[in-house]
């Protein structure tokens, strides 16, 4: 095929045309839609999962974990103490500390709720749930701008 460039400003589209016309048609529909099925071959869900850092797994984890549990025995405590332990060590640098406050604030809710038989926050009398609120309330600030990042970012 012998290859002239014309200086006119459509004379590319030319000659990709003429190149189009010169393929057979159904290998053209072949090529197309094997691109769009290689193309439309993983779900956006999969590509989520393989880029996510491993702190927003185990955020999903404590977050489905929270969602399936009552948080009316010891053991319960115990698994989402243990999720949050793995979640601080996978947390960046600049999370590290905030959410060492969060664990200590789990684990101060959770020695105070076993002292009431795992009663919920709601059926603790109110002066102990007052003075808790009270001693934990700016550790609690700061672990809910953790809580935002991570429903944020994952």
């Amino acid at each position: 095929m012998n290859l002239v460039i014309l200086y006119k400003p459509y004379s590319f589209f030319s000659l990709l045309f003429s190149y189009l016309d010169s393929i057979n048609t159904s290998k053209l529909i072949l090529s197309l839609l094997a691109l769009f099925l290689f193309s439309c071959s993983s779900s956006d869900k999969e590509l989520v999962e393989t880029n996510s850092p491993l702190y927003c797994e185990v955020w999903e984890e404590i977050e489905a974990f929270a969602n399936s549990s009552e948080m009316n025995k010891k053991a319960d405590w115990d698994k989402k103490i243990s999720l949050i332990e793995k979640l601080v060590s996978n947390l960046p640098k600049d999370w590290e500390q905030t959410g060492l406050k969060y664990l200590n604030i789990v684990k101060a809710r959770a020695e105070l709720l076993g002292q009431y038989n795992y009663v919920s926050s709601q059926e603790l009398p109110n002066g102990v749930l007052k003075k808790f609120i009270d001693k934990y309330y700016s550790d609690q600030k700061e672990a809910d701008k953790l809580i935002d990042f991570l429903k944020t970012v994952c």
